[in-house]
């Protein structure tokens, strides 16, 4: 249980303590998760994308113990971790880079940079064609027209534009090669 808490603190301190919206750490941990990093949440297809109600509950669970706060700013949350949250996470830092090994996790570090500075309808995006490459991983044409089809409010050069992003983060970050 503490080790999911960790993973997530891991995240939120990579990004320099915080992330900016639900939604745009929801994204990245499917993403992480895809790419074979240690997250084991349940994701199912929802409005903007894969979205997991356990992670949900693990992000207030760990609100409830001060390692994290949510402040709603306008339309989305900040989410930021607390000098408690990321004492919490700098503890666990050694045990995961056991378990992942140190370049790993050097690499799951670029990794998280790079998602959070994309915005979060990119992360969106991206996360429904991982979601949909479990399906047809080679035809990445497909997968374009597929992901058009469900998110029509996206044009298909913006499609087209993550679904290149996608292949570089399998080709330089995906535990799995």
């Amino acid at each position: 249980m503490f080790e999911k808490y960790a993973m997530i603190g891991t995240i939120i301190r990579i990004c320099n303590g915080r992330i900016k919206g639900r939604k745009k750490i929801q994204k990245m941990i499917y993403i992480a998760q895809k790419l074979e990093y240690p997250f084991k949440e349940r994701f199912s297809l929802y409005r903007y994308g894969p979205y997991s109600l356990e992670l949900a509950g693990e992000l207030k669970r760990m609100g409830e113990l001060f390692l994290l706060l949510e402040d709603k700013r306008d339309l989305s949350y900040l989410i930021e971790l607390t000098d408690r949250g990321n004492s919490f996470s700098e503890n666990f830092k050694n045990e995961i880079i056991s378990m992942i090994g140190k370049k790993e996790f050097i690499q799951f570090e670029n990794l998280i940079m790079k998602l959070n500075n994309l915005k979060a309808w990119q992360l969106e995006i991206l996360a429904t064609l991982f979601y949909f490459r479990e399906v047809e991983q080679r035809d990445y044409k497909l997968l374009e027209d597929v992901v058009a089809k469900i998110k029509p409010r996206f044009n298909p050069e913006k499609i087209h534009e993550m679904a290149l992003i996608m292949k570089d983060l399998i080709q330089k970050f995906s535990l799995d090669q």
